[in-house]
């Protein structure tokens, strides 16, 4: 990726124009955005956004030689985009599949926990009531309801 960049920044000079007579203010701007293009040669997404809107503006005047490097560039930096996308989504199923085992049949039943918190000597709210439990490791699998089915 590096390599496809640094090709681009070295032929932003006077002779990537096809037309021998290019307008003065674009002359002026070419070392403008090659030193836009040093500047972010590091952050991908700045860089193919800044030299895609080059192309896009420029295109009727680049010479095809130039054009190819941006195309090349471009092809790199969507193989690497969809690698990217790839490692995320199976990181994403890893982390899933992980926490699902994790979590699978696992259940808190908090003791001594009493609606009535006020008239209650040993009552204790949900959240110690859970911290408890856990301490006393009173987790335990969860097994298929008794409870008969709605109709």
């Amino acid at each position: 990726m590096y390599y496809e960049s640094a090709n681009i920044i070295n032929a932003m000079n006077y002779n990537m124009f096809k037309v021998k007579n290019v307008d003065e203010i674009i002359l002026q701007e070419v070392p403008f955005f090659k030193n836009l293009l040093i500047q972010n040669i590091n952050n991908l997404e700045v860089f193919h956004e800044y030299i895609n809107k080059l192309r896009n503006t420029w295109k009727s005047i680049i010479n095809d030689n130039f054009d190819k490097l941006i195309i090349t560039y471009n092809q790199v930096y969507y193989v690497r985009l969809l690698r990217e996308q790839e490692m995320i989504k199976v990181a994403t199923e890893i982390d899933a599949e992980q926490l699902f085992e994790d979590l699978t049949g696992l259940g808190v039943s908090p003791k001594n926990y009493s609606r009535n918190s006020k008239n209650s000597k040993n009552s204790k709210n949900s959240v110690d009531s859970l911290t408890d439990s856990m301490r006393k490791n009173t987790i335990s699998k969860i097994t298929k309801s008794r409870k008969l089915p709605k109709k």
